[in-house]
């Protein structure tokens, strides 16, 4: 009897230790009007408030998450930022790397703060690739 308590309760623990509660890399190409994004980030914000949002930068239409700090299984709202260079030079000082040139977030509210952009990420499958 007292054996058969210790294995429930065994199997209770373990019982959430699959690979759909561990986080795991996800790649792909994010392009906006058919152009790869060439300096951005993309947000993957999990419609299960319980999980974490996972972040990656996008570098010349290209991200990867990481792992650990990946995604999990489940369903994501994506937010895409892109950056490109205004053609105005701005003097930050010394301190913060002299004078750069000022980007801009181009890329509409609708991929991003506003997004109605989502995904179901599957631990059996690591390529997501988003065309906005």
């Amino acid at each position: 009897r007292i054996l058969l308590i210790i294995m429930g309760c065994l199997a209770i623990a373990f019982a959430g230790c699959g690979k759909k509660d561990k986080q795991f890399a996800i790649h792909g190409q994010v392009t906006f009007k058919s152009e790869p994004i060439v300096d951005g980030k993309i947000l993957f914000m999990p419609i299960d408030e319980s999980r974490t949002q996972a972040i990656a930068p996008i570098r010349d239409g290209a991200y990867e998450t990481v792992s650990p700090g990946g995604v999990f299984d489940g369903e994501y709202k994506v937010q895409v930022f892109g950056y490109r260079g205004t053609g105005k030079v701005q003097d930050l000082g010394e301190l913060y790397g002299g004078e750069q040139e000022q980007q801009e977030q181009y890329i509409p509210p609708k991929f991003n703060r506003e997004t109605d952009v989502k995904v179901t990420i599957a631990a059996d499958k690591d390529e997501y690739n988003f065309e906005l």
